[in-house]
């Protein structure tokens, strides 16, 4: 197999995996959503440069994943227009800023892995 074609592989399933939200770091939580506002700060305590980079960024997604599942719940059951409003604005921005990190994270794994740009 040509090294171009590992990489792309590679690549590929790196990506997957940074879609799927799985959590490859060992010895912590592997579901954010059993995690607590308090565990996902406590998680990045003591973590400085691209460690506090990556964990910041892989906690924040399942949090903005959870507020677009909220706003979508107001958007569907609340009573007021100006919630459905603030629940529409909500969802367009959080995921502009999910695909963002997403964005991001792929950057920091091919980084991380020393992996070719091209790859992506």
């Amino acid at each position: 197999m040509k090294k171009e074609h590992l990489y792309i592989i590679i690549g590929f399933l790196v990506a997957i995996i940074i879609f799927l939200g799985v959590n490859i770091s060992m010895g912590q939580k592997t579901s954010h959503e059993d995690m607590t506002m308090s565990d996902m700060v406590n998680a990045l305590e003591g973590k400085k440069g691209d460690e506090f980079d990556k964990a910041f960024i892989e906690h924040m997604i399942p949090h903005h994943q959870g507020a677009v599942e909220m706003a979508q719940l107001a958007l569907e059951n609340a009573e007021h227009q100006e919630l459905k409003d603030l629940s529409k604005a909500i969802i367009e921005a959080q995921n502009t800023e999910i695909n963002q990190m997403h964005n991001w994270l792929i950057r920091l794994f091919i980084s991380f892995y020393n992996l070719p740009k091209s790859v992506i």
